[in-house]
């Protein structure tokens, strides 16, 4: 090797060995020798399998001899190229990684001369990417244990990953919510209104966040709360939402309940009085902005308390619930009923003249005179009940005024002998 040759290996920051055809090393440059942890002087006659060093494969096995990069161009004849390597020291416990080519030099004869290998030190890359796929491992874990769906979607909201949790609430295996095949499992009633909230945070760079339903191919239903913020690289730039989903079905199911008890009796599942007058209210201001007939009617079940004192309140709450379902299957789609409470109802006909509510009313009364409740001991309870109607009278009427009138034609009815509808327009 020339001197000027020799001064270039020297200086390269590259490591630099030449090995003659029995691997014995016959030049090492600096560089080769530090990356090694020995002098060049050690190196000097060294061959490739010195107990000094040991060779590593990427997932940090120990590389078999015959596969050492010297011993591999030997066997095959051919270059190599970019092969990572990690030096194992005997001076110290870390493992140093490298990335070695290398190519057989012949003669003009095509005899081998030597094996010249270079590698330079990729240490800092090495353990980058371990500690990546340390995180990476770590994000799996989390994904498989997390009690939330987790899924990972690129820049247009095109899905590129789901975790197992999110394939068992959504009914849905991770191949088919690949691309936009995500959104085929949201309820369809939901669907477009979950677009529009996500291009809405995507258009306004806010976080999404919303509640909605997916539907499985079973046709059950889970309630979600989907929430996704955005990925972005080093510079700032989109590339993607990284994003959960909560099942809320319990929630959701506690609030209908909930929901359902505040506007309903219990017992009879007719509108409470709350919930009656919020409704009559709304009604009465709509035929007062746009003209139209409306009818309420007080009821009352005849004699109540002495069917709770004979039979005891059980057999009074049956003869309630009959009475409602009796009631209800005489009515419209639009019309209103109500427990106020005891034995008090009322009911509410939205454009229904007087004339024409004491007609539904007659039958109502009809069928409960007619009934019978059946209890133990008894070939059937009888029972009855009385109504008083009134209709709406212009602006100044309010949902008390009606209900007073109401109440004021009930009594009538008590007072006239029960059993009987009285109408007080």
């Amino acid at each position: 090797m020339h001197t000027n040759e020799r001064e270039i290996l020297n200086s390269l920051r590259v490591g630099v060995v030449v090995h003659a055809t029995d691997t014995r090393i016959v030049y090492s440059n600096p560089m080769a020798a530090e990356l090694l942890g020995l002098t060049e002087d050690q190196m000097q006659g060294k061959t490739a399998i010195d107990p000094t060093w040991h060779f590593c494969l990427e997932d940090g096995s120990r590389m078999a001899k015959e596969d050492y990069p010297v011993n591999r161009i030997l066997k095959t004849k051919q270059d190599l190229k970019d092969l990572t390597v990690g030096i194992q020291r005997s001076t110290t416990q870390d493992v140093c990684w490298v990335q070695v080519s290398g190519f057989a030099e012949v003669d003009l004869q095509g005899v081998l001369q030597h094996v010249v290998v270079s590698f330079h030190d990729i240490t800092d890359r090495q353990n980058a990417l371990v500690r990546l796929r340390q995180s990476e491992d770590l994000f799996r874990t989390l994904a498989i244990a997390a009690p939330v769906g987790i899924f990972h979607t690129d820049a247009d909201g095109n899905c590129v990953y789901v975790n197992e949790r999110w394939c068992l609430i959504a009914g849905m295996q991770a191949a088919e919510a690949r691309g936009t095949g995500w959104t085929k499992s949201i309820h369809p009633q939901d669907r477009e209104r979950v677009g529009d909230l996500w291009y809405q945070a995507a258009t306004h760079d806010r976080p999404f966040l919303a509640e909605y339903r997916f539907m499985r191919p079973d046709q059950s239903v889970v309630w979600v709360i989907g929430q996704a913020s955005a990925e972005r690289d080093p510079v700032g730039k989109l590339v993607g939402y990284v994003g959960t989903i909560t099942d809320i079905s319990a929630r959701k199911e506690l609030e209908s309940k909930l929901e359902h008890q505040a506007h309903y009796d219990f017992l009879t599942e007719v509108y409470n009085r709350g919930q009656f007058m919020a409704l009559a209210e709304r009604e009465l201001l709509r035929v007062k902005r746009y003209p139209a007939p409306l009818s309420l009617v007080a009821i009352d079940l005849d004699h109540f308390k002495a069917i709770n004192d004979q039979y005891g309140h059980d057999v009074g709450d049956q003869v309630l619930r009959e009475f409602s379902l009796l009631c209800r299957s005489k009515l419209r789609e639009q019309d209103l009923m109500a427990r106020l409470g005891g034995e008090e109802f009322a009911l509410l006909f939205p454009q229904t003249h007087a004339e024409q509510a004491m007609e539904v009313v007659e039958r109502m009364r009809y069928a409960i005179e007619a009934s019978a409740i059946k209890i133990a001991g008894s070939s059937g309870l009888k029972y009855t009940a009385s109504f008083g109607v009134t209709c709406f009278r212009g602006v100044n009427d309010t949902v008390d005024t009606l209900l007073r009138r109401a109440d004021e034609a009930l009594y009538q009815a008590k007072h006239e002998g029960r059993n009987r509808a009285v109408l007080r327009g």
